[in-house]
Protein backbone atom coordinates (compact mmCIF):
# COMPACT_ATOMS: atom_id res chain seq x y z
CA UNK A 1 0.00 0.00 0.00
CA UNK A 2 1.02 3.30 -0.66
CA UNK A 3 0.72 7.22 0.72
CA UNK A 4 0.64 10.06 -1.73
CA UNK A 5 3.62 12.26 -0.81
CA UNK A 6 1.27 15.59 -0.96
CA UNK A 7 -0.47 14.43 2.36
CA UNK A 8 -3.89 14.62 0.98
CA UNK A 9 -6.41 12.08 1.87
CA UNK A 10 -7.48 10.76 -1.18
CA UNK A 11 -11.49 11.22 -0.79
CA UNK A 12 -10.66 15.01 -0.75
CA UNK A 13 -11.97 17.20 -3.65
CA UNK A 14 -11.13 20.73 -4.08
CA UNK A 15 -14.49 22.98 -4.13
CA UNK A 16 -16.72 23.71 -7.29
CA UNK A 17 -16.91 27.23 -8.89
CA UNK A 18 -20.66 26.61 -7.91
CA UNK A 19 -20.11 26.50 -4.44
CA UNK A 20 -17.77 29.70 -3.96
CA UNK A 21 -20.18 31.49 -5.78
CA UNK A 22 -23.34 30.61 -3.76
CA UNK A 23 -20.83 31.62 -0.38
CA UNK A 24 -20.40 34.90 -2.74
CA UNK A 25 -23.71 35.69 -3.09
CA UNK A 26 -24.76 34.98 0.52
CA UNK A 27 -22.25 37.51 2.04
CA UNK A 28 -23.56 39.90 -0.21
CA UNK A 29 -27.21 39.25 0.75
CA UNK A 30 -26.48 39.38 4.71
CA UNK A 31 -24.53 42.83 3.71
CA UNK A 32 -27.61 44.28 1.43
CA UNK A 33 -29.72 43.33 4.09
CA UNK A 34 -27.76 44.98 6.94
CA UNK A 35 -27.73 47.95 5.16
CA UNK A 36 -31.34 48.08 4.80
CA UNK A 37 -31.98 47.52 8.25
CA UNK A 38 -29.14 50.39 9.04
CA UNK A 39 -30.70 52.58 6.52
CA UNK A 40 -34.17 51.98 8.24
CA UNK A 41 -33.62 52.79 11.87
CA UNK A 42 -31.65 55.66 10.19
CA UNK A 43 -34.99 56.64 8.76
CA UNK A 44 -37.16 55.72 11.89
CA UNK A 45 -34.52 57.63 14.06
CA UNK A 46 -35.14 60.77 11.56
CA UNK A 47 -38.62 60.34 11.22
CA UNK A 48 -38.80 59.87 15.28
CA UNK A 49 -36.65 63.05 15.91
CA UNK A 50 -39.31 65.14 13.43
CA UNK A 51 -42.44 64.27 15.03
CA UNK A 52 -40.64 64.78 18.46
CA UNK A 53 -39.86 68.43 17.19
CA UNK A 54 -43.11 68.96 16.00
CA UNK A 55 -44.72 67.33 19.18
CA UNK A 56 -42.75 69.98 20.89
CA UNK A 57 -43.62 72.76 18.78
CA UNK A 58 -47.39 72.47 18.95
CA UNK A 59 -46.91 71.90 22.79
CA UNK A 60 -45.04 75.34 22.65
CA UNK A 61 -47.97 76.99 20.52
CA UNK A 62 -50.57 75.40 22.62
CA UNK A 63 -48.88 77.11 26.08
CA UNK A 64 -49.34 80.53 23.84
CA UNK A 65 -52.70 80.05 23.30
CA UNK A 66 -53.42 79.67 26.91
CA UNK A 67 -51.36 82.64 27.70
CA UNK A 68 -52.54 84.53 25.19
CA UNK A 69 -56.39 84.17 26.86
CA UNK A 70 -55.34 85.06 29.65
CA UNK A 71 -54.05 88.19 28.54
CA UNK A 72 -56.86 88.46 26.72
CA UNK A 73 -59.08 87.92 29.64
CA UNK A 74 -57.37 90.49 31.73
CA UNK A 75 -57.75 93.21 28.67
CA UNK A 76 -61.91 92.39 28.77
CA UNK A 77 -62.10 93.04 33.01
CA UNK A 78 -59.64 96.20 31.93
CA UNK A 79 -61.94 97.54 29.38
CA UNK A 80 -65.39 97.25 31.85
CA UNK A 81 -66.52 100.58 32.55
CA UNK A 82 -68.00 99.79 35.66
CA UNK A 83 -65.30 98.82 38.32
CA UNK A 84 -64.77 96.88 39.72
CA UNK A 85 -66.46 94.00 37.59
CA UNK A 86 -69.16 92.23 39.44
CA UNK A 87 -69.97 89.42 36.55
CA UNK A 88 -67.83 87.94 33.66
CA UNK A 89 -70.14 87.82 30.79
CA UNK A 90 -68.66 88.90 27.35
CA UNK A 91 -70.66 90.14 24.27
CA UNK A 92 -71.05 89.77 21.00
CA UNK A 93 -72.99 92.01 18.26
CA UNK A 94 -71.83 93.03 15.64
CA UNK A 95 -74.97 94.83 14.55
CA UNK A 96 -74.74 97.21 17.39
CA UNK A 97 -73.18 100.47 16.76
CA UNK A 98 -70.22 100.09 17.29
CA UNK A 99 -69.88 96.67 17.05
CA UNK A 100 -69.04 94.52 20.12
CA UNK A 101 -66.75 92.22 19.44
CA UNK A 102 -65.46 90.90 22.24
CA UNK A 103 -65.18 86.65 21.73
CA UNK A 104 -65.98 84.69 19.38
CA UNK A 105 -68.96 82.71 21.38
CA UNK A 106 -70.56 84.48 24.41
CA UNK A 107 -72.10 80.77 25.45
CA UNK A 108 -68.64 80.02 26.28
CA UNK A 109 -66.95 82.79 27.19
CA UNK A 110 -64.01 84.36 25.37
CA UNK A 111 -63.15 82.01 22.79
CA UNK A 112 -60.82 83.20 19.52
CA UNK A 113 -59.02 81.37 17.27
CA UNK A 114 -55.93 82.32 13.86
CA UNK A 115 -54.33 80.38 11.78
CA UNK A 116 -50.91 78.44 12.79
CA UNK A 117 -49.41 77.38 9.76
CA UNK A 118 -49.43 79.08 6.32
CA UNK A 119 -51.38 76.37 4.71
CA UNK A 120 -54.09 77.19 7.02
CA UNK A 121 -54.65 73.47 7.90
CA UNK A 122 -53.62 73.78 11.51
CA UNK A 123 -55.49 76.68 13.91
CA UNK A 124 -54.95 77.74 17.38
CA UNK A 125 -57.64 78.42 19.31
CA UNK A 126 -57.88 79.88 23.09
CA UNK A 127 -61.53 79.80 25.81
CA UNK A 128 -61.42 81.62 28.72
CA UNK A 129 -64.83 80.09 29.74
CA UNK A 130 -67.79 81.15 32.15
CA UNK A 131 -67.07 78.36 34.15
CA UNK A 132 -63.53 79.23 34.95
CA UNK A 133 -63.35 82.27 35.71
CA UNK A 134 -63.87 83.00 39.11
CA UNK A 135 -64.69 85.66 41.97
CA UNK A 136 -62.40 84.70 44.83
CA UNK A 137 -62.01 88.65 46.78
CA UNK A 138 -63.52 86.93 50.05
CA UNK A 139 -60.93 83.61 49.72
CA UNK A 140 -58.75 85.90 49.25
CA UNK A 141 -59.68 87.77 52.60
CA UNK A 142 -60.73 91.00 50.60
CA UNK A 143 -63.65 93.36 51.39
CA UNK A 144 -66.45 93.39 48.82
CA UNK A 145 -67.13 91.58 45.24
CA UNK A 146 -64.89 91.72 42.06
CA UNK A 147 -61.93 92.65 43.67
CA UNK A 148 -59.77 89.83 42.94
CA UNK A 149 -60.62 87.28 40.14
CA UNK A 150 -59.31 83.80 39.14
CA UNK A 151 -58.92 83.03 35.86
CA UNK A 152 -58.76 79.88 33.29
CA UNK A 153 -57.66 79.96 29.90
CA UNK A 154 -57.31 76.75 27.60
CA UNK A 155 -55.20 77.01 24.43
CA UNK A 156 -56.04 73.78 21.73
CA UNK A 157 -53.69 73.62 18.49
CA UNK A 158 -55.74 71.44 15.96
CA UNK A 159 -55.83 70.44 12.09
CA UNK A 160 -58.65 72.29 10.85
CA UNK A 161 -60.32 69.51 8.17
CA UNK A 162 -63.68 71.25 8.08
CA UNK A 163 -64.50 74.31 9.06
CA UNK A 164 -68.43 73.41 9.42
CA UNK A 165 -67.16 71.11 11.93
CA UNK A 166 -66.27 71.97 15.73
CA UNK A 167 -62.87 72.45 16.52
CA UNK A 168 -62.67 68.54 18.22
CA UNK A 169 -65.48 66.91 16.38
CA UNK A 170 -63.77 64.70 13.33
CA UNK A 171 -62.57 65.15 10.79
CA UNK A 172 -61.23 67.95 12.85
CA UNK A 173 -58.21 66.70 15.57
CA UNK A 174 -56.91 68.39 18.39
CA UNK A 175 -52.88 67.80 18.15
CA UNK A 176 -51.88 69.56 21.69
CA UNK A 177 -54.09 71.38 24.02
CA UNK A 178 -52.83 72.97 27.76
CA UNK A 179 -54.10 74.99 30.21
CA UNK A 180 -53.03 78.29 31.97
CA UNK A 181 -54.05 79.96 35.30
CA UNK A 182 -53.89 83.27 37.03
CA UNK A 183 -55.32 85.68 39.08
CA UNK A 184 -56.06 89.23 38.66
CA UNK A 185 -56.59 91.60 41.20
CA UNK A 186 -57.24 95.77 41.44
CA UNK A 187 -54.48 97.98 42.69
CA UNK A 188 -56.09 100.47 45.14
CA UNK A 189 -54.15 104.09 45.66
CA UNK A 190 -54.98 105.25 48.61
CA UNK A 191 -53.08 108.33 50.32
CA UNK A 192 -53.03 108.79 54.39
CA UNK A 193 -53.70 112.26 53.40
CA UNK A 194 -54.01 114.45 50.33
CA UNK A 195 -50.30 115.66 51.07
CA UNK A 196 -47.44 116.70 49.55
CA UNK A 197 -45.71 114.76 51.92
CA UNK A 198 -47.12 111.74 54.51
CA UNK A 199 -44.75 111.06 57.17
CA UNK A 200 -45.01 108.63 59.67
CA UNK A 201 -44.33 111.44 62.45
CA UNK A 202 -44.18 114.82 62.64
CA UNK A 203 -41.11 115.49 63.88
CA UNK A 204 -39.19 113.04 61.89
CA UNK A 205 -39.90 115.63 59.20
CA UNK A 206 -36.88 119.04 58.04
CA UNK A 207 -36.66 121.05 55.11
CA UNK A 208 -33.87 123.16 54.75
CA UNK A 209 -33.05 126.20 53.10
CA UNK A 210 -33.82 126.59 49.33
CA UNK A 211 -36.64 124.01 49.22
CA UNK A 212 -40.19 124.17 48.10
CA UNK A 213 -43.02 121.85 49.48
CA UNK A 214 -46.43 122.84 48.29
CA UNK A 215 -49.57 121.19 48.78
CA UNK A 216 -51.85 123.53 46.43
CA UNK A 217 -55.22 123.71 47.65
CA UNK A 218 -54.13 120.78 50.12
CA UNK A 219 -52.00 119.65 52.51
CA UNK A 220 -47.99 120.36 52.45
CA UNK A 221 -47.42 118.33 55.38
CA UNK A 222 -49.34 115.22 56.74
CA UNK A 223 -48.68 113.25 59.96
CA UNK A 224 -50.01 111.57 62.97
CA UNK A 225 -51.60 113.59 65.50
CA UNK A 226 -48.93 113.70 68.49
CA UNK A 227 -45.51 113.00 66.78
CA UNK A 228 -44.66 116.31 67.47
CA UNK A 229 -44.17 119.28 64.25
CA UNK A 230 -42.26 119.40 61.56
CA UNK A 231 -38.90 121.25 61.49
CA UNK A 232 -38.95 123.82 58.21
CA UNK A 233 -36.59 126.22 56.86
CA UNK A 234 -37.94 126.65 53.19
CA UNK A 235 -40.78 127.64 51.32
CA UNK A 236 -43.83 125.61 53.22
CA UNK A 237 -47.51 126.17 51.00
CA UNK A 238 -50.80 124.36 51.61
CA UNK A 239 -54.36 124.70 53.27
CA UNK A 240 -52.83 124.21 55.63
CA UNK A 241 -49.19 123.92 55.40
CA UNK A 242 -49.33 121.24 58.36
CA UNK A 243 -51.71 119.07 59.54
CA UNK A 244 -52.24 116.31 61.91
CA UNK A 245 -54.35 113.61 60.60
CA UNK A 246 -56.29 111.24 62.54
CA UNK A 247 -56.82 108.58 61.45
CA UNK A 248 -53.52 108.23 59.70
CA UNK A 249 -52.71 104.92 58.02
CA UNK A 250 -49.97 104.38 55.49
CA UNK A 251 -49.43 100.57 56.00
CA UNK A 252 -48.64 98.71 53.00
CA UNK A 253 -52.32 96.99 52.56
CA UNK A 254 -54.44 100.25 53.46
CA UNK A 255 -52.37 102.04 50.87
CA UNK A 256 -52.58 99.92 48.38
CA UNK A 257 -55.07 97.52 49.32
CA UNK A 258 -52.66 94.31 48.88
CA UNK A 259 -49.98 92.71 50.96
CA UNK A 260 -46.42 92.97 50.06
CA UNK A 261 -45.87 89.69 48.08
CA UNK A 262 -49.28 90.69 46.23
CA UNK A 263 -47.66 94.13 45.73
CA UNK A 264 -44.58 92.57 44.06
CA UNK A 265 -46.28 89.90 42.11
CA UNK A 266 -48.32 93.15 40.44
CA UNK A 267 -45.20 95.34 39.65
CA UNK A 268 -44.19 95.80 35.62
CA UNK A 269 -40.56 95.98 37.26
CA UNK A 270 -39.01 94.45 40.24
CA UNK A 271 -35.44 94.57 41.44
CA UNK A 272 -32.91 94.38 44.40
CA UNK A 273 -31.34 97.77 43.40
CA UNK A 274 -31.39 100.99 41.52
CA UNK A 275 -28.25 99.23 39.69
CA UNK A 276 -30.78 96.69 37.84
CA UNK A 277 -33.41 99.51 36.67
CA UNK A 278 -33.54 100.40 33.26
CA UNK A 279 -31.53 103.77 31.89
CA UNK A 280 -35.05 105.58 31.65
CA UNK A 281 -37.99 104.27 34.10
CA UNK A 282 -41.30 103.65 32.19
CA UNK A 283 -43.89 105.35 32.20
CA UNK A 284 -47.05 104.14 34.04
CA UNK A 285 -45.55 101.90 35.52
CA UNK A 286 -45.20 100.16 39.32
CA UNK A 287 -41.70 99.97 40.26
CA UNK A 288 -40.61 97.64 43.47
CA UNK A 289 -37.20 97.92 44.76
CA UNK A 290 -36.48 95.58 47.47
CA UNK A 291 -33.52 97.68 49.37
CA UNK A 292 -32.13 100.57 49.67
CA UNK A 293 -32.13 102.81 46.53
CA UNK A 294 -30.14 105.87 45.41
CA UNK A 295 -30.75 107.49 42.59
CA UNK A 296 -27.96 110.06 41.16
CA UNK A 297 -26.73 111.88 37.95
CA UNK A 298 -25.82 108.26 36.44
CA UNK A 299 -29.22 107.01 37.43
CA UNK A 300 -31.61 109.63 38.29
CA UNK A 301 -35.44 108.77 39.73
CA UNK A 302 -37.00 110.11 36.21
CA UNK A 303 -40.75 108.88 35.17
CA UNK A 304 -44.51 108.55 36.09
CA UNK A 305 -46.10 105.87 38.20
CA UNK A 306 -45.46 104.00 41.59
CA UNK A 307 -42.18 104.30 43.17
CA UNK A 308 -42.20 101.41 46.23
CA UNK A 309 -39.11 100.96 48.08
CA UNK A 310 -38.15 98.64 50.62
CA UNK A 311 -36.01 100.10 52.25
CA UNK A 312 -34.68 103.80 52.30
CA UNK A 313 -34.72 106.39 49.21
CA UNK A 314 -31.80 108.28 48.44
CA UNK A 315 -31.56 110.64 45.65
CA UNK A 316 -27.75 112.86 45.66
CA UNK A 317 -27.26 116.26 44.59
CA UNK A 318 -26.99 117.08 41.15
CA UNK A 319 -29.02 114.21 40.28
CA UNK A 320 -31.44 116.24 38.40
CA UNK A 321 -34.25 113.51 39.15
CA UNK A 322 -37.90 114.65 38.45
CA UNK A 323 -41.01 112.07 39.07
CA UNK A 324 -44.58 112.14 38.71
CA UNK A 325 -46.48 110.00 40.97
CA UNK A 326 -46.62 107.77 43.97
CA UNK A 327 -43.51 107.31 46.20
CA UNK A 328 -43.64 104.67 49.04
CA UNK A 329 -40.88 104.37 50.91
CA UNK A 330 -40.68 102.04 54.46
CA UNK A 331 -37.24 103.74 55.23
CA UNK A 332 -36.06 107.16 55.71
CA UNK A 333 -36.64 109.26 52.14
CA UNK A 334 -33.83 111.94 51.85
CA UNK A 335 -33.85 114.24 48.30
CA UNK A 336 -31.03 116.89 47.43
CA UNK A 337 -31.03 119.47 44.98
CA UNK A 338 -31.50 120.31 42.03
CA UNK A 339 -34.82 117.38 42.17
CA UNK A 340 -38.59 117.69 41.73
CA UNK A 341 -41.42 115.26 42.96
CA UNK A 342 -44.53 116.24 41.78
CA UNK A 343 -47.79 113.72 43.36
CA UNK A 344 -46.74 112.63 46.93
CA UNK A 345 -44.59 111.45 49.29
CA UNK A 346 -45.64 108.28 51.87
CA UNK A 347 -42.71 107.57 54.18
CA UNK A 348 -42.52 105.50 57.36
CA UNK A 349 -38.85 106.56 58.25
CA UNK A 350 -37.85 110.13 58.77
CA UNK A 351 -37.56 112.66 55.59
CA UNK A 352 -34.93 115.34 54.65
CA UNK A 353 -35.48 117.55 51.80
CA UNK A 354 -32.63 119.08 51.14
CA UNK A 355 -31.64 122.38 49.47
CA UNK A 356 -27.58 123.71 48.05
CA UNK A 357 -27.31 126.28 45.19
CA UNK A 358 -30.10 124.82 43.52
CA UNK A 359 -34.16 124.10 44.55
CA UNK A 360 -35.49 120.62 46.25
CA UNK A 361 -39.31 120.24 45.00
CA UNK A 362 -42.03 118.80 45.89
CA UNK A 363 -45.42 119.26 44.84
CA UNK A 364 -48.52 117.96 45.65
CA UNK A 365 -50.01 116.99 42.48
CA UNK A 366 -53.68 115.52 42.18
CA UNK A 367 -54.16 115.42 38.47
CA UNK A 368 -50.97 113.51 38.55
CA UNK A 369 -52.45 111.05 40.91
CA UNK A 370 -55.66 111.19 39.56
CA UNK A 371 -54.10 110.04 36.47
CA UNK A 372 -52.16 106.85 37.79
CA UNK A 373 -55.10 105.98 39.98
CA UNK A 374 -57.24 105.79 36.68
CA UNK A 375 -54.47 103.77 34.57
CA UNK A 376 -53.00 101.68 36.98
CA UNK A 377 -55.66 101.19 39.60
CA UNK A 378 -56.95 98.63 37.32
CA UNK A 379 -56.12 94.57 37.16
CA UNK A 380 -52.94 93.16 37.61
CA UNK A 381 -51.89 89.83 37.64
CA UNK A 382 -51.15 89.16 40.78
CA UNK A 383 -49.43 85.71 40.75
CA UNK A 384 -47.63 83.78 39.07
CA UNK A 385 -49.13 81.80 35.88
CA UNK A 386 -49.34 77.62 36.70
CA UNK A 387 -49.39 75.82 33.47
CA UNK A 388 -50.41 72.34 32.34
CA UNK A 389 -50.31 70.58 29.17
CA UNK A 390 -51.32 67.51 26.95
Amino acid sequence: MHVRASGRRATERPPRDDQRGSGAMLAVFLLGTLFILISTGLLLVQISQSGLKQQLRYHGQAVNAAQAGLVDGLAWFRRQTTQPVATFAPQRDLTATPPVNETDDPTIGIVREYVVDANGLVWGRYEVPISGVVDVTTNRAKSGTGTVWALESRGYIYVRSDPSKRFDQPPNRVISRAVARSEIQRLSIVLPANAAINAYRGDAVSTQTRTRVYGDNDIGIAYPASTGTPSTSGELQGSPTRSQVDPYNDSLSAVFGVTQSELVAMADIVVNSTSELPAKLPDMALIVINGNATFNAARRMTGTGVLVVFGNLLVEANSYSNYNGLIYVTGTYTQNAPSQVSGSIISQGAVSIRGTGDFSEVFYDEAVLDQIKRHMGQYRFNRNQQISAR
